[in-house]
């Protein structure tokens, strides 16, 4: 990127991953917006086929179903299925959430076929640590807006989140370290739900 001259880079004070993004939008120039993060690449077919589709472009945004991989291996029943708008005409929308940012849009929206390639965790510590910071963030965003902890939300989303991404995958899993990343999911899950309660708990003491 460094020895293309149409490159260009920009630095700004992090704040938190949406404002990230809204800055960004501010300093493109074109009409569409191809957004992609330091761990996705795009394949040849999705690249094509992105290609193809904005030649006629039959919507505003397009969502990209994505793969993850780990350890640059593809993983298979984990329970981590998502897809999120990557390809968009300029000026529809704005990003937001602290967290797992989402892009708010005002237009028509398709998804394309072919998928994109998620390099999620380089190995098992990175994931662990993506967790606990991401759960962090989650339970700050959760607290901003006054959401109430309650007991049974506590354990019945992480028991739901357990049998969902854990028991339910272990029955037709292929790959070990599906079930094991599923389970440190549920885990972390429970993590966020008591940070979530400390931090309920910390701003009434302080009223």
């Amino acid at each position: 990127a460094l020895k293309n001259k149409k490159v260009r880079f920009y630095k700004h004070t992090f704040e938190n991953y949406a404002s990230q993004r809204n800055i960004a939008l501010q300093y493109a120039t074109y009409d569409w917006i191809l957004f992609l993060d330091a761990d996705e690449r795009l394949s040849e077919a999705l690249k094509e086929e992105i290609f193809e589709e904005l030649k006629h472009p039959k919507a505003d945004a397009f969502f990209f179903n994505r793969t993850y991989y780990y350890k640059n291996k593809p993983m298979y029943f984990t329970g981590l299925k998502d897809k999120n708008i990557r390809l968009f005409r300029k000026n529809i929308g704005q990003y937001s959430g602290l967290v797992h940012e989402k892009l708010i849009i005002e237009g028509t929206t398709a998804t394309l076929k072919n998928k994109l390639i998620h390099y999620s965790y380089a190995d098992f510590n990175s994931y662990k640590l993506k967790l606990a910071t991401y759960g962090k963030l989650k339970a700050k965003e959760k607290f901003s807006k006054g959401e109430t902890y309650h007991i049974l939300k506590h354990y019945g989303h992480t028991g739901y989140c357990f049998l969902n991404r854990y028991h339910h995958t272990l029955y037709i899993q292929k790959h070990r370290v599906s079930s094991v990343l599923s389970l440190y999911t549920q885990s972390g899950l429970y993590f966020l739900k008591s940070l979530y309660f400390f931090f309920q708990t910390l701003g009434n003491l302080l009223i």
